[in-house]
């Protein structure tokens, strides 16, 4: 899935000390155009410059602002498994595999598998105040707080430019589809994946 290509600008403000952001496209706030952010491990807002829970917040908001969830994904696994013709009854699925594997060639049913297991692996997920978010983004924003939110500076704003959010993505697939690159060329550490961030 390739990033959203008119995701916006994320400008990073601290007002009366209190870390807040802002969305603009084109130099417009549009902030009030985009859903709340996903709150899963800050209730209590987002942050930039450590490695905690406001943090993971903000970057699991700007992967979701990338990978938009689509309206009509598959949001179960037994929505997944009815595709692949699994029966309504999870408790019958088991038997179903067995009865596959029993009519299947091998090679045919672990394909079935692989298919549903990479199926499985899209599934948006939940976070902890009940909104979608998708797979690719929910993938990867552990990784972007690592590397671009936790190294900011907490006591200064910033902007995170859509155009360098989609280059650590490029980046960060080349060195995941590449991982020779990642031994030779970065001594197996991708710490020089950190994003231009300009300073406010």
């Amino acid at each position: 899935m390739q990033p959203d290509p008119t995701a916006p600008d994320v400008h990073l403000l601290l007002q009366a000390s209190v870390p807040v952001y802002q969305l603009h496209l084109g130099g417009v706030d549009v902030t009030s155009r985009f859903p709340s952010r996903p709150v899963h491990h800050s209730p209590s807002g987002i942050a930039w410059g450590y490695g905690g829970s406001g943090p993971c917040d903000l970057a699991l908001l700007v992967m979701s602002l990338h990978f938009p969830l689509a309206l009509d994904v598959l949001r179960t696994s037994g929505e997944v498994f009815r595709q692949h013709g699994f029966p309504l009854n999870p408790d019958a699925w088991e038997q179903h595999e067995l009865t596959l594997a029993a009519e299947l060639s091998e090679v045919a049913f672990e394909q079935r598998m692989t298919t549903i297991e990479q199926d499985l692996r899209a599934l948006p997920r939940r976070s902890w105040d009940g909104q979608w978010v998708s797979a690719p983004a929910w993938q990867q924003y552990l990784d972007f707080k690592r590397d671009c939110i936790q190294t900011l500076d907490q006591h200064s704003g910033h902007v995170l430019l859509a155009a360098d959010v989609r280059s650590w993505l490029r980046r960060r697939a080349a060195l995941t589809t590449t991982p020779s690159l990642t031994e030779k060329g970065l001594g197996g550490k991708s710490r020089d994946l950190s994003l231009i961030v300009t300073h406010k």
